[in-house]
């Protein structure tokens, strides 16, 4: 036996002098517990925006690191406080793709995310395509839990992806008829659903997009109003 190959990364602990902090290397460490043998590891004196970095490095590359497993990272890091400039550098990609990343992840309940699995064979677009239906479709968490069934825990995680996938798609289009509901959307994105009824229409922005362009879009509804309205006037004439 050759034992700990590659060493795992610690951090003298903030509160607790004498003591260290595990970085990356946590399965390792188990491992050397379960075989009874020492952990090796590097000690490096890192701030906690230094430690997510590193950890978020290593995470990258790992072999089986699949796109969903890494939108989970960055959404935990996010919530806990870490700026998009840290989780950027963590996991070497920029920040269009963070955002698009924490939608995603913030768009599909965590545990439904689990069940499903990291889907090693699911790339960002199809889980960009997930989210949408998931947003489009007012009956997604039940839809989702009605679809993964027990017996599909034996399944791939890929196959668990494609069955809420496609019972996604199924009702988004019979709650549209239903609804009479539009999504719209922006580069490949959904900004918004607008629904129309007897007593009225509603325009519903998702929850990823920014209080700043909804308030944007309210400062720009009278304009948009009046050019409307001029647009009618110019239709009538030349109907004339």
């Amino acid at each position: 036996m050759r034992g700990q190959i590659v060493p795992g990364l610690v951090r003298p602990h903030p509160e607790r002098p004498g003591c260290f902090q595990i970085v990356y290397g946590r399965r390792r460490l188990a491992a050397a517990r379960t075989l009874a043998i020492k952990f090796k590891a590097t000690i490096r004196d890192l701030s906690d925006e230094q430690a997510v970095v590193f950890q978020g490095e290593e995470n990258t590359n790992r072999n089986d690191l699949s796109f969903i497993e890494k939108c989970a990272f960055a959404l935990a890091q996010e919530n806990a406080g870490f700026s998009r400039d840290v989780i950027s550098a963590s996991l070497s990609t920029g920040k269009s793709h963070i955002s698009e990343m924490l939608r995603v992840a913030g768009t599909v309940p965590g545990d439904i995310l689990v069940r499903i699995g990291p889907a090693k064979d699911i790339g960002r677009r199809r889980w960009v395509e997930f989210a949408e239906k998931w947003s489009a479709n007012p009956d997604a968490v039940r839809r989702a839990q009605a679809t993964l069934v027990p017996s599909l825990n034996a399944a791939p995680s890929e196959h668990r992806f494609a069955k809420v996938l496609a019972a996604l798609d199924h009702n988004a289009g019979s709650s549209r008829s239903a609804l009479g509901a539009t999504n719209v959307v922006s580069k490949g994105i959904t900004l918004a659903v607008l629904s129309h009824a007897k007593s009225g229409s509603t325009l519903r922005f998702e929850k990823a997009v920014t209080a700043g362009f909804v308030d944007f879009m309210a400062s720009r509804i009278e304009a948009l109003h009046d050019e409307y309205i001029a647009g009618l006037g110019v239709q009538e004439k030349t109907g004339d």
